[in-house]
């Protein structure tokens, strides 16, 4: 059976975790239709403007390692059956003039009943992670905060974070984790991207 870090360490299929799905689908369904489809609507716009190829650098650091420069492609395109999109990143770093695959990444951004963003993914690292978090939008900017909610596939991880903020063809983003090595938490990754 597969274990997910959560706040209570729920296990799928348990008594737990289809209790925690029970109570999300009754507080949904206190709000009502009309706010919940104006809430998926405005964040759903928001995050339209993430739609496309993104190309740039950023910077591995985190206090267990030296830091390394990478370059990252990340392409996101909206999905076909329903408000999602679909997004694939990759990263090579920097080694002596040469570049040297990475990271890879697929996932899946959701907007919630609530108006909230959830982004599901699975990277190279047999690391899968699901994290959920707000959008707000404000002088042409977006800002979309994630917080993990589980995380699967790495006995390391105890929390991650990203913060992402888009500005027309701009797209800047940092993602923190805390890990059983560093239990305070620190930023691992940065990078500035521009839209192709």
């Amino acid at each position: 059976m597969l274990k997910l870090i959560t706040a209570g360490q729920v296990e799928l299929g348990s008594p737990d975790a289809e209790e925690h799905r029970a109570n999300r689908s009754q507080r949904s369904r206190r709000v009502g239709p009309g706010y919940i489809a104006a809430m998926q609507d405005t964040t759903w716009q928001a995050l339209l403007s993430l739609v496309g190829t993104w190309e740039g650098d950023g910077t591995i650091e985190y206090p267990t390692m030296d830091p390394l420069v990478y370059r990252e492609v990340l392409e996101i395109r909206e999905g076909r059956n329903g408000p999602f999109l679909h997004y694939l990143q990759q990263t090579w770093r920097r080694d002596g003039g040469k570049e040297v695959g990475s990271h890879h990444e697929s996932g899946f951004i959701t907007p919630t009943d609530d108006g909230t963003v959830r982004i599901l993914n699975a990277q190279g690292t047999d690391r899968v992670e699901i994290l959920q978090g707000e959008v707000s939008s404000a002088a042409g900017m977006i800002r979309i905060e994630l917080t993990s909610v589980a995380i699967a596939g790495d006995d390391r991880m105890i929390r991650s974070w990203r913060n992402l903020e888009i500005h027309e063809d701009q797209l800047a983003y940092t993602m923190g984790m805390t890990t059983t090595q560093v239990p305070d938490g620190a930023i691992h990754l940065t990078a500035e991207l521009s839209r192709r």
